[in-house]
């Protein structure tokens, strides 16, 4: 079977973008395994599902380049950091819907809005700061091990943790992050070792 350098080109460029596995890298070397995979074991057909076959093998064989995979401390670490960037993106909308409904209701008493509008800031910015101290206290919280003194109980660290985020106090029918950190900081208190 006859294959042009552009109908290759154009398989290979599909199966890289839409069908191989994310954590296959795409340079040279797998390339070249790959193709020399399919030539000499499938025919010399370059097809998306040759390229597939081709790629399992070799992944079997240990034969390919991949991504390491992450470690718990990199997960652990990108959860922090987009818990973070939510909570900021949450104090921006807040912030943003303030606004336009100030700006809604400018013909209103001036002063008595003003003052309104200040305290609502100050709640807005309370709110936020308590929400950032409670994803700082949790992440930061670790225990110790039961039988081995001051060796961290990393299993034990994550379960607790995850309890910690589970708390929640609600006023109003919306989170209070203020009261929700008071919680936080009592359960904290209140845990063994």
């Amino acid at each position: 079977m006859f294959q042009s350098l552009e109908e290759v080109t154009r398989i290979g460029n599909d199966w890289c973008h839409n069908f191989a596995p994310a954590d296959l890298i795409q340079n040279q070397a797998n390339l070249n395994a790959i193709v020399a995979y399919v030539d000499s074991h499938l025919g010399g057909a370059i097809t998306v599902s040759n390229l597939e076959r081709a790629e399992r093998a070799l992944r079997a064989e240990g034969k390919l380049q991949l991504v390491p995979p992450k470690t718990p401390e990199q997960i652990r670490a990108e959860a922090e950091k987009a818990q973070v960037a939510a909570i900021d993106e949450q104090s921006e909308r807040w912030k943003r819907q303030h606004f336009e409904t100030l700006s809604q209701h400018k013909e209103r008493n001036f002063a008595s809005e003003v003052d309104a509008a200040n305290a609502e800031k100050a709640r807005i910015k309370e709110q936020a700061d308590a929400e950032r101290t409670i994803a700082n206290i949790i992440s930061n919280y670790t225990c110790g091990h039961a039988r081995l003194g001051n060796v961290i109980d990393y299993s034990e660290t994550e379960r607790r943790q995850k309890g910690l985020r589970g708390i929640e106090v609600r006023n109003n029918g919306k989170r209070d992050a203020v009261k929700t950190l008071g919680k936080v900081r009592e359960a904290i208190r209140n845990m063994p070792g």
